[in-house]
């Protein structure tokens, strides 16, 4: 996991960008190596994985909950599998209801809402544990780039706005690797935004390759009280979407504050934001992601997110049906 906040020269092409292009050789010669040294595994089960080409917050957490509530419908023995980012986790572990984000990952915890969730630093602490629950699927959230565990779905996400940044790969751009690379070896492909996408170099990329592509948008879930001033704060990959989101839905937000992604909030950050809520006269306002994270929920309110597609019985079926065939 690459842990840090959004540099603006990931943006554009700029001089701090053109500096950093030989350590992307070295990113690149390093991904080469692994996938010649790591032998892949075979999983026991239909194996998901929802990816993404670049560095931060693209809404995969947010499919990997969708295509979870959907496959509870269906009665699917299911196990989602996260990476325990930013957690004291050493091996693997199945979430439980105590845990706590920092033993598990935010995003363990707060995908533990919709099905069984196994976070785990490495498939090699994965592997027992899932062949002992038997699960028909197992859903990655994250691991596209991972040469450890063989796939039998790719799903690779990408954000309207952000999308590829400079088309570099890290640390001059955004990137995990090339977008045709990304392409090539994903199977859906699905854009995440309630903006339309600039860069239509990209569209045509995804559309020339004859990959099922899907839109999606966020959708706020629940009311949240337009009449009252908010102090909106969150330490997810992109921050400025959880901005704009409130902004869009009317949400008077007149302070924000973000944190790095998967930041653990401590008990004397927490003190002061409620200090400066309370300074400015104003209700503090979080993602489920940092909500999850603090105990005390006394002085904040959590804006809980859904995702809305334009084929969404067309997605869902495309992957059951894969799914159903393989089992």
């Amino acid at each position: 996991m690459i842990k840090l906040t959004y540099p603006s020269f990931w943006s554009k092409k700029n001089i701090v960008s053109w500096l950093l292009i030989a350590f992307s050789w070295i990113y690149q010669l390093l991904g080469s190596l692994r996938k010649l040294l790591v032998k892949p595994v075979k999983l026991p089960c239909f194996v998901i994985c929802i990816g993404n080409i670049s560095v931060g917050g693209t809404g995969k957490t947010q499919l990997v909950a969708w295509l979870a509530k959907n496959l509870r419908k269906k009665n699917c023995n299911f196990l989602i599998v996260t990476k325990g980012y930013n957690s004291n986790l050493r091996g693997a572990k199945l979430v439980e209801p105590l845990d706590l984000p920092s033993d598990v990952g935010d995003e363990s915890k707060m995908l533990s809402e919709y099905g069984q969730v196994l976070a785990a630093k490495s498939i090699k602490y994965a592997l027992p544990i899932i062949n002992d629950l038997k699960p028909d699927v197992v859903i990655f959230d994250d691991g596209m780039q991972n040469p450890g565990f063989f796939k039998d779905l790719t799903i690779v996400v990408i954000d309207t706005i952000r999308n590829i940044g400079n088309g570099r790969i890290f640390p001059a751009g955004p990137l995990r690797e090339s977008v045709q690379s990304a392409i090539n070896r994903s199977d859906i492909v699905i854009m995440i935004g309630n903006e339309l996408c600039p860069n239509f170099s990209l569209i045509q990329t995804i559309t020339s390759n004859n990959k099922p592509f899907f839109k999606s948008k966020i959708q706020l879930v629940g009311n949240i009280d337009t009449s009252k001033n908010y102090y909106a704060f969150t330490a997810i990959g992109d921050p400025d979407r959880f901005f704009r989101l409130l902004n869009e839905n009317g949400i008077n937000v007149l302070a924000t504050k973000a944190f790095p992604d998967h930041h653990n909030y401590n008990r004397d950050e927490i003190t002061a934001l409620v200090k400066e809520a309370d300074k400015q006269t104003l209700f503090l306002l979080t993602t489920k992601k940092d909500y999850v994270k603090i105990s005390d929920h006394t002085k904040m309110l959590c804006a809980e997110v859904t995702l809305t597609f334009d084929k969404e019985e067309e997605l869902f079926q495309l992957i059951y049906e894969k799914i159903k065939t393989y089992t």
